[in-house]
């Protein structure tokens, strides 16, 4: 967002039932790839119970040089 260069992310992820030991897999190695490609790191996170299905919560922190964040206001 706002033309920032993202560096670090944190994830929650929250379940209604243990995922399998398959789908883990599958989603950490999709997971590390993106984590590659984009060049960023996870550094922290937290899982949790959720009802109904999964959810998952992702937020960025970045860079951008002083004076050229795209803001709302123009």
């Amino acid at each position: 967002a706002m033309g920032a260069t993202p560096h670090y992310y944190t994830l929650t992820a929250g379940f209604s039932k243990p995922p399998s030991a398959a789908w883990l897999k599958k989603f950490t190695s999709a997971l590390s790839e993106l984590n590659r490609v984009y060049r960023v790191k996870l550094i922290g996170g937290d899982t949790t119970r959720a009802p109904g299905g999964m959810c998952f919560s992702v937020t960025l922190w970045g860079t951008v040089p002083k004076g050229k964040a795209l803001r709302r206001n123009g």
